[in-house]
């Protein structure tokens, strides 16, 4: 443990020395490497040399619970630890694999009885909200009866503010709203329905030792489904799994984070949406992937040491995205993100994480970004990726470096105002399509702004960083 303190050191000491560009691209390049290859060695050894304590008993059953989806084909899951698995018959079976502990001889048939696997077909407003047209009605009907009218301006603003709230967090789920749709949910696992936890406490003969809670119900529920038209998760923290599953999915994460926990999507015949859930691993997906992950769902601690109390975070997982046939779109607080085989438009928002887009086919005609704001973008290229495609990457104050000899990319730099009267100013390198007319002196300065503000624009690949480096190389 400590050899890998020591090298998550270097790591942070290497990343300091590639933003202030106090060494080459294929220095950092070969070093960054080599650190994670050693970080993963690390890991793995700790892994193989943790002991299992047994502290508590642990009592296993699973039931089996089988029913007929609704002719609409749209189902609600409502569980934290989740697998979904597709699967060629026509009925939906959902299997709870049960979990008990217990610190002494306590009998156990009442917990495992108490958790069940619930089902309904029915109207789901209280869970993934109304359409917008019908909150847009119950306001307007709201506001025309004798107490609305009597409201005043501010109170009305207030009223609208809320709706459009309202509207914008439960938007996620229009495909299902104000329809029938099949429920499924795990009952047994809160306080209310007799879920109750226990002290846990491990001692070592030095001195050392733990001690710390947990729920004395767990359940993983695995659905078999048949194609669906969509499919809702909410829950899933405890982890999420989704194999050869043909539908829409739409997740919204909720509940206990399971910082162990795994959480991908492979083999998606549909589009996905997922939000505030910490999606790991996307495998194939034959429509769009939309994720959003703006609050930071990492580990945290407080450290206590010479009078003096730290919070902080753990360094971020891995996420990697490859194999997706749609638009990606992803919006992140803090990720270490690798994106591979996009086959549509690019738009991603890693604010101070790091980002690698690795581009080895033609890019479509389209508006692409990737921005951060303190992390860093590296970009690889294959010769022919780029195509027609005109590239932009500049920096307000980070380190543009592009890994090859190449004149078509010319050296830019520029002052302007931006965001009502803000004067900036951005540098780094840009290459026009081929055969592009020369741009007005005004174009580039707009395209910052725009490519900042989500705005529309012309095709092109747009790299922005606020602080943080910018890194361009071949693909070998």
């Amino acid at each position: 443990k400590e050899y890998y303190d020591r090298l998550v050191s270097k790591v942070r000491s290497l990343e300091m020395e590639i933003s202030e560009g106090r060494i080459s691209g294929e220095h950092a390049s070969r070093a960054v490497n080599l650190l994670r290859t050693e970080l993963a060695e690390v890991r793995k050894e700790i892994e193989e040399q943790k002991t299992f304590v047994p502290v508590a008993k642990m009592h296993l059953k699973s039931d089996a619970t089988t029913f007929e989806p609704g002719p609409e084909r749209r189902l609600l899951i409502m569980a934290s630890k989740v697998r979904i698995v597709g699967w060629d018959k026509p009925e939906v079976k959902c299997v709870l694999d049960k979990t008990v502990l217990t610190a002494g001889d306590e009998p156990v048939e009442e917990h495992i009885e108490q958790m069940r696997v619930i089902y309904e077909s029915r109207s789901a407003e209280n869970e993934i909200g109304k359409t917008a047209e019908a909150l847009e009605a119950e306001e307007e009907a709201f506001l025309t009866s004798p107490e609305g009218k009597n409201l005043d301006e501010k109170a009305r603003a207030w009223r609208r503010r809320l709706l459009e709230e309202r509207k914008k967090w439960q938007g996620i789920y229009r495909p299902v709203q104000g329809r029938t749709i099949d429920v499924v949910s795990v009952n047994g696992l809160s306080h209310k329905e007799g879920n109750r936890q226990i002290t846990l406490e491990v001692s070592s003969k030095n001195g050392e030792g733990s001690m710390s809670s947990h729920w004395q119900r767990h359940a993983t529920l695995t659905v078999y489904v048949p194609a669906c038209e969509a499919i809702v998760v909410q829950g899933g923290l405890g982890g999420l799994d989704i194999e050869s599953v043909e539908s829409a999915l739409i997740v919204r994460g909720d509940g206990d984070r399971d910082y162990h926990g795994q959480f991908r999507v492979k083999g998606l015949k549909g589009p996905l949406t997922v939000d505030r859930l910490p999606l790991q691993t996307i495998d194939g997906v034959s429509g769009d992937a939309n994720v959003t992950m703006t609050t930071y769902l990492g580990n945290s601690g407080t450290r206590h040491a010479n009078d003096t109390r730290t919070s902080y975070v753990y360094p971020p997982e891995q996420y990697t995205y490859k194999n997706i046939e749609g638009d990606f779109r992803g919006w992140f607080v803090r990720a270490d993100l690798e994106l591979a085989n996009i086959g549509g438009s690019i738009d991603v928002v890693n604010e101070y994480g790091e980002t690698k887009l690795t581009v080895e086919n033609p890019l479509p005609s389209a508006a692409h970004r990737l921005i951060t704001h303190g992390g860093q973008i590296t970009l690889q290229l294959d010769d022919k990726a780029l195509g027609d495609l005109p590239l932009l990457a500049v920096s307000e104050c980070g380190t543009v470096r592009l890994g090859f000899d190449d004149r078509s990319f010319e050296d830019v730099s520029w002052t302007s105002n931006m965001f009502h009267d803000e004067l900036r100013g951005w540098r780094g390198f840009e290459r026009k399509a081929p055969n592009a007319e020369r741009d007005s002196f005004f174009e580039r300065f707009e395209r910052v702004s725009q490519v900042l503000s989500g705005e529309d624009r012309t095709p092109g690949l747009d790299l922005v960083a606020r602080g943080g480096l910018i890194e361009i190389n071949r693909t070998k």
